[in-house]
């Protein structure tokens, strides 16, 4: 019983920072001048683990890929429905929807696709459009593109409306699905 009570006084005296003092048979606890142990504020560090700065978890190749896409955009600039043309072989009409990719990456890319929502000055849904771009842009730049769009069905009513709209009035915000980097890189949300 002895021994155990020996090894408990031990225990608390690692984990409390205090020596304990033995008399008849009782045990009492009296705090430590140790001022290597409690480094005058109860704790039980010493400085030079307190100075060591937290350690930085390295990323995953995926996680630093998806903070670099972040910083790449689609923004649509402009709409605008041009006219059946056979000439310029274009056979119905056409909504056309000229837009920039900004990529203020430090990465280059190849391609990107997603899905293009736009939406009336309602904030409803006209028309979700699957978009995808084969184009190179840079690190640090922006590209503008033009002759993207679809062709104009007048028996569809989201078709007829998009159409129908200004630009003014229309919201449009792509969600990448895959961003292609130059370096081979395939990120797939």
């Amino acid at each position: 019983m002895k021994y155990f009570l020996i090894i408990v006084i031990a225990a608390l005296t690692l984990f409390t920072g205090c020596s304990a003092i033995t008399t008849n048979n009782s045990v009492t606890q009296a705090p430590t001048d140790d001022v290597s142990s409690t480094n005058g504020n109860n704790n039980a560090f010493s400085s030079e683990e307190k100075n060591t700065p937290p350690k930085k978890k390295k990323l995953t190749k995926r996680e630093k890929y998806a903070r670099y896409a972040k910083n790449i955009k689609l923004k649509v600039y402009n709409k605008k429905n041009l006219p059946a043309d056979y000439n310029a072989r274009r056979f119905s009409d056409f909504i056309e929807i000229d837009y920039k990719i900004v990529n203020k990456s430090p990465k280059s890319i190849k391609g990107i696709k997603g899905i293009l929502s736009v939406y009336d000055q309602f904030d409803d849904l006209i028309i979700n459009i699957n978009w995808d771009v084969s184009e190179r842009v840079g690190a640090g730049n922006t590209k503008k593109i033009t002759r993207h769009g679809l062709d104009y069905n007048q028996f569809i009513d989201n078709h007829r409306k998009l159409y129908d709209l200004k630009f003014e009035d229309l919201t449009f915000k792509f969600e990448a699905e895959q961003i292609n980097f130059a370096d081979g890189y395939k990120l797939k949300y």
